[in-house]
């Protein structure tokens, strides 16, 4: 295959690389610059609300510019980000190019299926996606392990620093053998957009904000009019970013991508909280924390493949809503979690987690794409993408509320009377945010099975 697949493989591990990795930073990064625990928040969520408030304006404008182009920008633009973040003196500039760093994986998310199904071979674009597939598994499975290992014996800078260096090669690459570059104007609903991008950062803020009084329910509510306004002038649009119209009379679709959101919403958050409790209430260092953190992802690893089978001969739909059912079990158990709980008990967590995603991703997925026609299989591969994103920026929404609730602007500490004091406040925010992400979890699977319980392990016909 072109070496450029491989380039774009690579991408597919870095983004996750940089959200799973960097949880396992956030602990170190908090008590060298003495960072409030909703600061911590806010370099996660800030990072995912950039790429997902972006991909919808950028996936339409990849449609009619040049793709190569949109790709090279993001990918330049994301290398030296992650690069910068290394040398960054305070919480508010590393937040500030976090959000740079997220516009920039939009632009790659935007355009790198379509590269890839370009400039691979008919025979091999099935093998390219596969690899595409398996690099986002192995970035968040390699993510808390490598970070906590190089935090552990580095520091918590190196994780930049090293990370930036295969992505500037992988420009290079790319450069060589692509050199052109093409601008032209964008075809855009630029309002629409706008509202949307506004509406994303409005929320993030406005979660962060909901412990400091009336400030946080400002932003909220023009949060919600801004996301009202995109909805209204998207549906006017003579080419609109979402089909919302389409999306409400088809009812799989509609309740497959609903259940992909929430369950997006409900469990994400966990690889954030369960880093902070095992640093800092635990005693854990990066690298003990990053063995444990990585049980989840590595299950899923194995289990996604079957599942995928599996969905092949029964009911996509019943195995979902069993995924969906495993992550919400996960999560109740995660609420009984206290100071004293012991590491089986997190690691049997963290892998019920990992069994029900993998459960759950590969057939509502499948479920996806075959509730739609097949010139529609391009939008629907994107919007769930978009649905993904949205919901881990929900998750880690509802995890900013409960920090900035019970634990306030304070800068976090390690050990002395800190944890028989204010990380009791922590201790809170694990048992609502869980409480919260089960609710969200039991959703998901309502809405992958839909008024079709009865029908819940049939096998497929076809």
């Amino acid at each position: 295959m072109p070496a450029v697949v491989y380039v774009i493989v690579l991408t597919q591990f870095a983004i996750p690389f940089m959200y799973s990795g960097v949880a396992l930073t956030l602990p170190a990064t908090g008590l060298e610059l003495g960072a409030s625990g909703v600061a911590l928040t806010l370099i996660e969520t800030v990072y995912l609300g950039a790429g997902a408030a972006f991909l919808l304006p950028l996936g339409r404008i990849a449609e009619s510019a040049d793709k190569i182009t949109l790709f090279k920008t993001g990918l330049l633009i994301y290398a030296a980000a992650t690069l910068l973040i290394g040398f960054l003196p305070s919480m508010a500039t590393i937040i500030t190019v976090r959000f740079v760093q997220g516009v920039a994986s939009a632009f790659m998310g935007a355009t790198a299926m379509a590269i890839l199904f370009e400039n691979a071979s008919a025979h091999a674009r099935g093998r390219a996606i596969g690899l595409c597939l398996g690099a986002v598994y192995a970035g968040l499975a390699a993510g808390p392990f490598v970070a906590g290992l190089v935090t552990t014996q580095l520091g918590w800078r190196w994780v930049y620093y090293l990370t930036a260096v295969p992505l500037f090669v992988s420009f290079i690459v790319v450069e060589a053998k692509l050199k052109h570059w093409r601008f032209s104007a964008p075809d855009l609903n630029w309002r629409a957009s706008s509202c949307v991008i506004a509406a994303v950062f409005l929320l993030i803020f406005a979660c962060a904000s909901l412990g400091r009084g009336a400030i946080g329910y400002l932003l909220l509510a023009l949060a919600v009019a801004a996301c009202v306004a995109f909805f209204e002038l998207d549906r006017r649009s003579a080419r609109p970013m979402l089909e919302v119209g389409r999306i409400r009379e088809n009812k799989e679709y509609r309740g497959a991508l609903l259940g992909l959101f929430v369950i997006y919403a409900g469990g994400f958050g966990m690889i954030f909280l369960f880093s902070i409790y095992l640093q800092l209430l635990s005693g854990f260092s990066p690298q003990e924390a990053g063995f444990v953190l990585m049980s989840s992802p590595i299950v899923m690893a194995i289990i996604a493949p079957i599942a995928g089978r599996l969905a092949d001969r029964y009911s996509p739909k019943g195995l979902a809503a069993l995924g969906a059912l495993f992550v919400m079990v996960s999560l109740l158990m995660a609420t009984t979690v206290t100071i004293g709980t012991g590491l089986p008990y997190i690691i049997a967590v963290l892998m019920t987690q990992g069994v029900g995603f993998a459960l759950f991703s590969s057939p509502n997925m499948s479920l996806i794409l075959h509730s739609v026609e097949q010139d529609q299989i391009s939008m629907a591969s994107a919007l769930s993408a978009k649905m993904r994103s949205l919901g881990m920026v929900a998750s880690m929404a509802i995890v900013t509320v409960f920090v900035s609730v019970f634990m306030g602007s304070g800068p976090i500490e390690q050990g002395g009377d800190y944890v028989h004091g204010m990380m009791f406040g922590y201790l809170s925010v694990l048992e609502y945010s869980f409480v919260v992400h089960a609710v969200l979890a039991c959703f998901a699977a309502w809405f992958v099975i839909g008024r079709s319980g009865a029908l819940f392990w049939r096998r497929n016909s076809d």
